[in-house]
């Protein structure tokens, strides 16, 4: 399929989402979602500021914490790999 990317902005919210769902079907818990999600928050806010260098490192703790799930058995590695792609889809975007 040949769609159009998105902004970073507009594709971390897409991946905050993601997480989110995961939340809500009990995949993750609160906590699981939350330490995932504050890392694509923290995300946003570096790329309001132009740092992306910040907004990199971001991505590569929020990639990590993925493996770890998928690793712990938390995630299957589908459900894992779905967020991995997005967030490296972002990185690429950003020239991480």
């Amino acid at each position: 399929a040949n769609f159009e990317r998105l902004p970073p902005e507009e594709a971390t919210d897409d991946l905050i989402r993601d997480v989110q769902a995961l939340i809500d079907a009990a995949t993750l818990s609160e906590g699981q979602g939350n330490a995932l999600t504050a890392k694509l928050n923290a995300l946003l806010a570096s790329l309001a500021k132009g740092n992306t260098k910040t907004g990199c490192n971001q991505l590569r703790a929020f990639v990590n914490e993925v493996n770890a799930f998928i690793n712990n058995g938390t995630l299957t590695p589908a459900e894992g790999q779905g967020l991995i792609d997005a967030a490296n889809a972002i990185r690429t975007d950003l020239g991480c």
